[in-house]
């Protein structure tokens, strides 16, 4: 592996467990936005952000499934 693709991988191996946890904090977010929506008996716009939530988890499960084949060791390691 060259250096700039060593570089990139320590980047990538930095990037993705920072974007998955900024990924969760949007998720918990949308969740309290709609238990309110729930309350005041907005169910249909309640529905519409579980289903952005639900998506979400899915990037997230992506986001985790990319960090699991990044590759543990670059030569620099």
């Amino acid at each position: 592996m060259n250096p700039q693709q060593q570089q990139l991988i320590q980047r990538i191996r930095t990037l993705l467990p920072h974007w998955e946890e900024h990924n969760q904090a949007h998720i918990s977010e949308m969740e309290r936005w709609r238990e309110q929506l729930i309350r005041l008996e907005l169910a249909e716009l309640a529905d519409s952000l579980l289903e952005v939530v639900e998506q979400m988890r899915g990037t997230g499960e992506a986001l985790n499934r990319t960090l699991a084949r990044v590759p543990q060791h670059t030569d620099q390691d």
